[in-house]
This record gives C-alpha cells, structure tokens and sequence, in this order.
C-alpha cells in the first residue's frame, strides 16, 4: 500500500538530523543598541535550523536571543540581568561558568594546505558530530574567502527596530549552511571516507591523516608496531619526473586518436609490486639473504641528487600472507571501489532510461506521472551520492603515495615514494614498446596515458570505399571512429593480458577512455577534440584549421558584441606582483573610487583611451592597468571597449592550433645545438610567427 504513494527509497533513505545555526553579536563598543544597560553586556542572538541529512528544506527554525522582545510598537529590546529570573541564567562578560566549560570543545588545528592552518572551535554536544561549514569550503575553495575589513572598521550601529532584520540574515546565515552542504554533498564525501579511515570527525583532518590513522588500524590487527615519529633533517630534493612522450602538435583530421590510461596507476603498482613499508630491503646484503631464503624480489632504483638510490621489495607472489600492509589496505578499499562502480553503472543506465521517457513524454505534451518523475529523481539522488562515495575512495586511495613522499610525515620513506615512480615510468614505457611493435603510432603520452593511432592496415577497406565515393566525408570519418574504437578495444584486452603476465597480478589494468576526432594538440596536458566514447557521433566539417581561425577571427571582428560579454572578473590581491592590477588599483585610489578588500573578486572591462603621457612630453607604453575600468563606470559613462585587446586574446589561443604548420617553422639554416631546450625555442618561435601572421589578417579586416 505505501509503495503505491511513495518510492521504497523514500523510506529506507538516511535520516540523520542535522542541526545547524549562526550567530550574532555586538556590543555597545561596536555600535549603539537601544536600551542595553551596560558598557560591558554583549548582545547575542543565536538561529537555528534543523534539517533531514541530504535535504536543504528546513523542518523547524529558532530564534534565541539574550534580550526581550517589547510589546509596544517600538519594539524595545532589554538585555536580560544575570539570574534576574527563573528562566534561565544569563552569563556576564569575561566569567568562566562551570557549564560553560563543559561544553567547550576548545580549539582544533585544522589543516586546509599544505601552507595554511585553521584553528576551530566547537560545542561539545553528546551524540553529535560537529562541522565547521567555514573549514569544509575553506578546503574545497581555499582561496575565495573575503574578509570584510570595511566591516570591522566602520560598523554600521543597529536599532531595536532594526534587530528583527538581524534575526531575518540569521536564520537565512544558518540555512545557507545546509544548503552549501548538500549543493556539493560534503557531508558524504566526509562520512564516506569516515566510516573507512575510523576518523569521526574525518572532515576537520588532512588526507594523509586519515591515510595514517587507516594503516595504524591494520597494522593493529596484524601485530605490526606503527611508528608516529616524524624524522627530522630529511635530506631535500626531487624525484624523477614521470615519463612523458612530447605531444605531435597541430590538428589532427587524418586519423581518429585514442586515450588509453592505467586505471589508479600508482595504488595499482602499489597492490603489484607490494611496495610497502614493510616490506622494503634497503641493504644489497639483505636483499641477498632475502633471495637465498626463496623470496622473489622487485628491485627499486632511481636518481636523486645526483646519485642512485637501490632498494628492494618482497613480491607476494598472490599469496595474502606475503603482502605488505599498503597492498592489504588498497586491496580492501579497491573492492569497495569497484562495488560503488558497479551499482553507479547500474543506476546510470536506469537515469538514462527515465530521463528519456520523460524528455520523449514533454515532447508529445503528455503528462508524466509523479510517481515516475518521483522515482527519477531518487535515482538522480541515488546517482549523485554513490558517485560520490566512488570519488572520495579514489582522492583517499591516491594519497597513499603522497604520504609516502611527504617529507613530514610519519610514514615518509623515500625507497617506498621512488619505488612507485620508477614503476611507473618503467610500466608506461613498457606499454608504449608494446603498442609501437604492433605498429601502432604514440601522439602523446604522460605519467599514466598513452594518445594512439591505429596502423594504416586496418583503414583500407573504408579507404577503397571513400575513394569509390561509396561513402560521403562524413560516412568516412564515422566509419574510421567506429573501427578505431574495435581495434583499441582490442588493443586494451591484449596490453592487460601481456602486463598481468609480465607483472604476475591483475593489478596493472590500462583503460579505454575515448576516441577524439579531429583533434588538436597545442601542447602538455592541453589538447581539445571531439569525444567519442560509445559510438561514433555526426561530424560535418569540411573547413581546414586556418580556415576555422580565420573565420573565428573575422566573427569577432564584425558581431555586434553584448557589453556583458567583455566583462572580465579580477581578484584583489595587494601582495601579488599582478602589474595590471596594481596599476588598476592605484588609479583607483588618486580617483577616490572604491578598493576592493583583500581577495575580494571585482567586475572590469577594458575600454579604448588616447596615448599617455609623461612630464617630458614622451609617449608612454601602452599598459592594460591603465585602460582598466570598473564595469559600473564604463557602463555609466558610455565608455568605448577596446575590441583589439579581447582579440588579441583571442589571437593567443588560435595560435596554438596553427602554429605546428611549416611555414611557422625555423628555417634549416638555424640549428639548436642543445636538445633540452630545442623544443622550447622552437616553439616559442612558432607561435610568434603563428601571432604576427593572425595580427596581420585582423589588420586586413579593418
């Protein structure tokens, strides 16, 4: 009968309560209050809202404040007296009360960077979990709070009247912080990897220690003595770099490419090569008597400064007993991983699905029944939160290695972090050997993905057919993506079977993720193209990328442009060398106008102005800070923008999809005698040709 009028998971969803508020005070120092008898008394309000775990609907809200509300219609606020009646107790200024003291929870050093600490302090309340909403988006948007030092320096004084409009922003204050919970589900990310790290208060600590705490437990359980200690006078320096394969820059519209990547590379080799603490020989005499006892070792060796580090680890040969104490760990939350992976795919497809009968439904104009608009939005809940969980597993898993390379922490072993890189590196160029002998070309590969194309070989039959004009441009290019995404999919179940027989697990695991096609690649970690990841999807583009550029330049050159689309955001930061703003700033202050407060962002748009000048009647360089306008001015006054300027932004990004062609390239006569900096020189060259030539089509189009 219930499931009629309400979806099963309605009921069985979590129904933990959260409480949150916010609080108000001031003083008569800060600013005049009506009626308040003492220079000393404070007065405090506090709002609260109660609220189910995942929804920001607020099921009750409370005002309390240490004043009374007068009847009269001027509505007077009177600050209760200490013990003046029975209904409750009132503290004074600056006494330390004995129920005040058990409450306190006093104050906890938060992490939130590497570089900067927080200090928080909280309630004790029994059977609660206190959350600092500050300290969470603190860690998820480090730099976007504003301290308001207007505020502080000149209060604006309050009215009894005015009170009431204090406890309105209060109760919206203490609502906003449900809601900047659920928008990016914090609480979940946090309870999630909680439940596994045995952290309760997980959200008020540091990646690496709940990654401490999670291996001291094992190591509890297995008899292994955990040492906290950190070392002091750790000798400093870098790790080799990952391996990386220089890009083939330019676009590419020959032939489809596709991304191959190791699955979690580093907890991968990890759970492989079971590298582990302990389970690293760091002695050649030790290894030896390791390997006469009949253990299988995986020699470590990697430069750093200037000399090479040699260590060992103890292979586990699949045998559980013989694993480390990080293998066991990633193994248990890997598992947990893959079941979260599972059911997300499952409750994709079932997304899809409602989500298209309902799209096909509005189309029609027929109506949906709630029950089925109920039940896809579960799923969408559903969805969200177990993707969640999956994400947090996969942030918690990779930590493992940074804590390894953490200099400052109490697991830090430099063999152990060194171990893992030179796997990777020799894992990456093992795949890149692999694929190249199988004919197979390497577009670009980094860390843990390789950017392949397919031999010719496997292109002739549609080759014939598009130069029989059977197949369209567009028939052609399909065909290619859909023979393409067969071949690496195959290519993918072969590298897997040749590495789980080279590394003796099924630990190392490269995954398909997509094929891009036409794509362009203008550089390290920057490369844009068309996805294709089930099936191949329509393309109609017959134009070359000089073609594309220019038209996208001559676009820009002649639309009527909205005002809003040239409005740039800034940030204020006093003690950051950003000339432009500085520039911008300082102008602002001979003019009397506003300045932002510190890390405060502001809205600006750069518009057109005649040549400065100096006292000696020379003509200054042209600088953006002093043709910088706030956007309130510029709309106010009319002002022109200065359209060549967002151009020439525009010219720096459509330079890096032209700038591989020849005619930008050094002539043969300049030789580059060094290698290490070649390939910076020449593209540096490149692009300044790439820039000047797009500079002088613009000029041709005025």
């Amino acid at each position: 009968m219930i499931s009629n009028h309400f979806p099963l998971s309605a009921l069985i969803k979590d129904r933990t309560l959260i409480l949150t508020w916010d609080i108000e005070t001031q003083s008569q120092e800060l600013g005049e209050f009506a009626e308040v008898l003492d220079l000393n008394h404070n007065v405090f309000m506090i709002c609260m809202t109660l609220h189910w775990k995942d929804d920001p609907k607020l099921i009750k809200q409370i005002c309390l404040v240490d004043v009374e509300i007068g009847a009269k219609s001027e509505n007077v606020f009177k600050r209760k007296g200490k013990n003046t009646n029975e209904e409750g107790t009132v503290w004074g200024s600056g006494e330390k009360v004995e129920e005040e003291e058990e409450y306190l929870g006093g104050l906890i050093k938060i992490k939130i960077t590497v570089e900067d600490d927080f200090y928080s302090s909280f309630l004790k309340l029994l059977g609660c979990v206190p959350i600092d909403v500050r300290v969470c988006l603190k860690k998820h948007f480090p730099k976007a709070e504003v301290e308001k030092e207007e505020a502080k320096k000149d209060p604006s004084p309050s009215t009894a009247r005015k009170m009431r409009e204090v406890a309105n922003y209060c109760i919206i204050d203490a609502l906003c912080c449900q809601e900047l919970m659920v928008k990016p589900n914090i609480i979940n990310d946090y309870r999630e990897v909680a439940s596994i790290a045995y952290v309760f208060d997980s959200h008020y600590h540091a990646n690496g220690m709940k990654v401490r705490n999670l291996l001291d437990a094992y190591a509890f359980k297995r008899d292994i003595l955990f040492n906290t200690r950190v070392c002091k006078h750790i000798e400093k320096g870098k790790y080799f770099g990952a391996y990386v394969y220089p890009p083939k820059k330019g676009i590419e519209t020959r032939r489809p490419v596709t991304g191959l990547d190791f699955a979690s590379l580093y907890p991968s080799l990890i759970m492989a090569y079971n590298l582990s603490s302990d389970k690293i020989i760091l002695t050649k005499r030790e290894a030896n008597i390791a390997q006469n006892n009949g253990n299988i070792l995986h020699k470590i060796e990697f430069p750093f400064n200037n000399r090479t580090i040699q260590a060992w680890s103890v292979r586990h040969d699949n045998q559980f007993e013989k694993k480390g104490l990080y293998p066991v760990v990633l193994e248990n939350l890997y598992e947990k991983k893959a079941e979260l992976k599972m059911r997300l795919a499952t409750l994709g497809k079932k997304k899809l699905q409602l989500g298209k009968i309902i799209s096909s439904a509005k189309k029609r104009g027929k109506r949906t029944p709630e029950s089925l608009i109920s039940e896809y939005s579960t799923i969408c809940f559903d969805y969200a939160l177990t993707d969640l969980k999956q994400r947090a597993l996969k942030v918690y898993m990779n930590t493992f290695y940074g804590e390894a390379e953490n200099s400052k922490s109490s697991i830090f072993l430099r063999e152990l972090a060194g171990g893992i890189t030179s796997a990777g590196k020799y894992n990456l160029s093992f795949v890149a050997e692999f694929v190249t002998k199988k004919g197979f070309g390497i577009k670009y590969g980094d860390t843990d993905s390789l950017y392949l194309t397919c031999p010719e070989k496997y292109y002739e039959k549609c080759n014939g057919a598009f130069s029989r004009k059977e197949l369209s441009k567009e028939g052609y290019w399909t065909e290619m993506v859909e023979i393409t995404m067969n071949v690496m999919k195959s290519l993918r179940d072969q590298v897997n079977a040749y590495l789980r027989i080279k590394s003796g697990t099924s630990c190392l695991k490269l995954a398909y993720e997509e094929v891009l096609f036409p794509v362009c690649f203008a550089g390290k970690k920057k490369y844009f193209g068309v996805p294709h990841e089930e099936e191949a999807m329509d393309m109609n583009n017959t134009r070359s990328i000089h073609k594309i550029v220019k038209d996208t330049l001559r676009e820009a050159q002649n639309k009527e442009w909205d005002f809003n689309k040239f409005i740039i955001m800034g940030t204020w930061k006093p003690k950051k060398k950003n000339l432009c703003n500085n520039r911008f700033m300082k102008r602002m202050r001979e003019r009397n106008e506003r300045i932002p407060d510190p890390s405060e962002r502001f809205s600006y748009v750069v518009v057109k102005g005649l040549p400065l000048y100096n006292k000696e009647g020379r003509k200054k360089p042209h600088r953006i800070g002093d043709f910088m306008e706030y956007t309130d001015i510029a709309k106010e006054q009319n002002m022109e923008i200065d359209i060549n300027y967002y151009l020439g932004i525009t010219v720096a990004m459509c330079v890096c999809f032209i700038n591989e062609d020849d005619s930008f390239q050094l002539p043969p006569s300049d030789k580059i005698m060094q290698t290490d900096i070649m390939e910076k020189e020449i593209d540096e060259y490149s692009q300044k040709k790439a820039k000047n030539c797009l500079k002088k089509y613009i000029k041709s189009l005025q």
